[in-house]
């Protein structure tokens, strides 16, 4: 199910000190995406803590091939990092700290806001597309446990333009929210964890 034309926002807490991994969101993800040679959507995630190759910070990626799970470890091979988040680029989430986040996907925008502040800001031209995959939306966790989503809310930006969420996007096309989980720990799989 598509979700362009639409934003997303909602709360995100880890209820935990115990690990400091990954926690994000996917958009334009297809059922099957997460195991493909061939997969299109882009990936937002946001690490705690530096940890070999994987970086602390917010940032998004376009994921072209999810076969091999180191990539999404280290953003290489086929997840492109994009950009890093204006603010938290380096900065890593707190421990049971809840942060609100509001995200607007269009065929050629995605904008991520946390706390009320714009993070990742980017085009589709920017990731080297014409336009972004439409898809649904996913929750994203790699290898963290006890991450709570919560007030999920969906606008349609084309009815409802003059919402806070949707200021300075343009969107043509409607949308419906698809959420589902993603989070490949609950796929059963599991990172390595590297010395420094």
């Amino acid at each position: 199910t598509g979700t362009q034309g639409t934003a997303l926002s909602g709360k995100i807490r880890v209820t935990t000190s115990s690990d400091d991994d990954y926690i994000g969101f996917a958009l334009g993800y297809d059922s099957g995406d997460i195991t493909s040679a061939t997969s299109n959507f882009m990936l937002i995630d946001w690490k705690q803590a530096n940890q070999g190759s994987a970086k602390v910070g917010l940032s998004i990626s376009h994921v072209t091939d999810a076969t091999s799970y180191n990539s999404f470890w280290a953003h290489t091979g086929g997840v492109n990092e994009i950009q890093r988040g204006a603010n938290l680029g380096s900065t890593g989430w707190a421990d049971n700290t809840e942060y609100d986040f509001s995200i607007a996907f269009t065929s050629n925008i995605i904008q991520v806001m946390v706390d009320g502040v714009l993070e990742l800001d980017i085009t589709a031209a920017d990731a080297g597309l014409t336009s972004f995959d439409d898809g649904s939306f996913a929750f994203y966790n790699y290898s963290q446990s006890r991450v709570l989503y919560s007030a999920i809310t969906q606008t349609n930006c084309q009815t409802n333009p003059s919402a806070p969420e949707c200021q300075g996007v343009s969107v043509s096309e409607p949308g419906i929210l698809a959420l589902f989980g993603m989070g490949l720990a609950g796929l059963g799989l599991t990172r390595r964890k590297l010395s420094v």
